[in-house]
């Protein structure tokens, strides 16, 4: 995708298109206040189309900004794609800019992941996983990277990291997540993991489960859609648990010097003789 340099634009001939995450209401309302109060933003980033209009690449939140402060036109820098792979491009431009942005949620960290492996290796078939293989075993492999490995290579994210990622965006459906947004759960890498590997219907409904508050985390919401949950313990048995839990994990000697204890201060003769 080529520059073509850069232009005022009016936001009415930008088409914002199918964002891969919601702007955020507290970021949009800060650029507000920076552009009533004579403040300027970076420039957002667009592809030509057809009959002189606009595609956004980057730059949402500055362009719903702009809109919410009444302000018509925006500073862009434009971008012509190649016309067979116009789409393709416009998505691998959206992911990269943002990926390198710290504000990203785990789960849409993972969001960006996953479109911009569909879009490489859609670009790049031959590094699809089974062709890969298939061309190194026939002896046609080329040195082309794996789109993990030229990820970890562009943005230092390490391979495993992406890997994990896009499992999860690939395995919690686009329908669930606006019921993940804004809550705990959408910046925790491991519970997501573990709603990741759950049947579609048993997500939804632990999901549900979790934002009416009858579960502390998503492992104990899934525990009780599943039929797994554990009866709550007495505190008794909370009790003896603990200590159970504390003999378990000290050594010989820390368990020889205790009995020496409760035999100098006579405890465990008198639990004997009761």
């Amino acid at each position: 995708m080529k520059s073509t340099g850069s232009k005022i634009i009016e936001i009415g001939r930008i088409d914002p298109g199918k964002r891969l995450r919601d702007a955020s209401p507290e970021y949009v309302e800060l650029f507000i206040e920076t552009l009533r109060g004579g403040g300027f933003l970076p420039a957002i980033q667009v592809a030509e189309t057809s009959k002189g209009n606009y595609r956004l690449i980057a730059g949402y939140h500055r362009l719903v900004a702009h809109s919410g402060a009444g302000i018509k036109k925006i500073a862009a820098n434009v971008f012509k794609p190649d016309a067979e792979l116009a789409e393709e491009q416009i998505i691998e431009m959206q992911a990269a800019e943002n990926l390198h942005r710290n504000e990203l949620t785990m789960l849409d960290r993972a969001i960006f992941l996953s479109s911009w492996k569909r879009v490489y290796e859609k670009m790049n078939p031959e590094t699809k996983a089974g062709v890969a293989g298939a061309n190194a075993k026939n002896g046609n492999a080329n040195d082309k990277l794996s789109f993990a490995e030229e990820t970890e290579k562009k943005l230092g994210i390490d391979k495993r990291t992406i890997q994990r990622a896009i499992h999860l965006a690939d395995n919690i459906p686009e329908s669930l997540r606006p019921q993940i947004r804004n809550t705990p759960l959408e910046n925790n890498q491991a519970h997501l993991a573990i709603l990741a590997d759950q049947e579609i219907a048993t997500q939804a409904q632990s999901v549900e489960y979790l934002n009416e508050g009858k579960a502390k985390n998503i492992k104990d919401a899934i525990d009780h859609v599943t039929g797994n949950a554990q009866p709550e313990k007495s505190p008794l048995e909370n009790q003896v648990s603990g200590l159970k839990d504390k003999w378990a994990s000290a050594g010989n000697e820390a368990r020889k010097q205790f009995i020496a204890h409760l035999q100098e201060t006579g405890e465990l003769e008198a639990f004997n003789g009761r």
